[in-house]
């Protein structure tokens, strides 16, 4: 399993970023999975904290 991590201050374009290499990850017939960082939730707060 391969890890790729797209990050950036809002508005800077992250989540287009991560839909173009999600599509061509997937051209080349592998499986992705795009996901959004669950900062306001109980455990993005808490991942958040362990990270600083």
């Amino acid at each position: 399993m391969e890890l790729i991590v797209v990050d950036g201050i809002d508005g800077s374009g992250k989540s287009t970023v991560a839909e173009w290499m999600a599509e061509h990850y997937r051209s080349q017939g592998q499986k992705v999975l795009v996901r959004a960082h669950p900062s306001d939730s109980f455990c993005g707060r808490l991942s958040r904290r362990s990270l600083t």
